[in-house]
């Protein structure tokens, strides 16, 4: 076989029906970035090769995904100038902006080659983990986030998010860094649905694949992560009044504090107007201002990203319950 239609292209969707690990790529040359002309459900799937370490068959071996939309990738044309049987040889290290996204409710305004849904490649950001990026060496759990892709969460639709860090230190330390590894953590198409959701509802009692509202399934996952507790004294309900329930029954080692004054970081707070759960990762400032981490939430106030695992400034006065972790 002579090779002759080589690409660079960009991944839109990793969303494959098959389970195999295939991605849709916009191939510069090939394909115009007109998405009306062309819309991403029209792209090809492309086939992503493995190296030889993998026996790539019934399951045995390594996986095919950790592409994420906005991947930029090198490959061929298996069937030549049909053009219809692309494989992907090798991602390569990118960055990009976020001219022609529309609104963060997971579009771009017509606009190919890019990351169709804004979790990735913003300007400033890097496609490559930012403990290895040019300029973002600021030192450990501090580069967890949304722009390091290789940290940040989100991988694959097989939903194999990468193992949660190794971190010192009690209960506090351990979830903060926990849930900032999750950072960036968003839906795809469909709501409540996205890469590496689903684990989390593993760490919980539900046993329907995806639940409706998975903010408090987070937080089950983040304390299992944790390892303080036994897998029968943890959390499991995913539902705020259950992380409540629990705390009550949990002392003398976890303490639920009502209309709390001040908010202490690695603190799990409850919401007063909504039925809604985070993690602190600050502590609260004189202003009673404070930061915390959470999941089924909308991005901070002017940052284009769908719904997902955010960091955001909270008041203290908006808090209903914390629930103290001291172990």
């Amino acid at each position: 076989m002579t090779i002759t239609t080589w690409f660079t292209a960009v991944v839109e969707d990793v969303s494959d029906p098959t389970n195999g690990g295939r991605v849709r790529v916009r191939c510069l040359g090939f394909h115009n970035s007109d998405k009306a002309e062309l819309p991403t459900e029209d792209l090809p799937w492309a086939t992503c090769l493995l190296p030889v370490m993998s026996a790539s068959v019934l399951g045995i071996g390594i996986s095919a995904t950790g592409l994420v939309p906005g991947s930029w990738v090198f490959g061929f044309f298996r069937d030549g100038a049909e053009m219809q049987d692309p494989v992907v040889l090798s991602s390569i290290a990118s960055s990009s902006d976020v001219v022609g996204y529309n609104n963060g409710l997971g579009a771009f305004d017509g606009v190919g080659f890019k990351d169709p849904y804004g979790s990735y490649g913003f300007s400033g950001g890097h496609d490559i983990p930012a403990s290895t990026a040019s300029g973002a060496q600021t030192g450990g759990l501090a580069n967890y986030g949304a722009f390091a892709v290789g940290q940040s969460g989100i991988l694959s639709s097989m939903e194999n998010p990468p193992k949660s860090p190794t971190v010192g230190g009690g209960f506090r330390e351990k979830v903060i860094a926990i849930a900032r590894s999750r950072i960036g953590n968003t839906y795809t198409t469909s709501p409540n649905r996205g890469p590496g959701i689903a684990e989390l509802w593993s760490a919980t009692s539900f046993s329907g694949g995806y639940g409706n509202s998975w903010c408090a399934a987070f937080v089950c996952w983040c304390v299992q992560q944790t390892g303080v507790f036994s897998e029968s004294a943890r959390p499991k309900e995913a539902t705020v009044e259950n992380f409540e329930s629990w705390a009550r029954g949990a002392q003398p080692t976890v303490s639920l504090i009502a209309n709390p004054r001040t908010i202490n970081a690695g603190d799990l707070i409850t919401f007063k107007n909504r039925s809604h759960i985070g993690i602190a990762s600050t502590a609260s400032d004189l202003n009673g201002s404070f930061s915390s981490i959470d999941g089924n939430t909308p991005p901070p106030a002017g940052v284009k990203k769908p719904w997902g695992v955010h960091e955001k400034k909270r008041m203290v006065n908006t808090v209903k319950n914390v629930i103290s972790i001291n172990v």
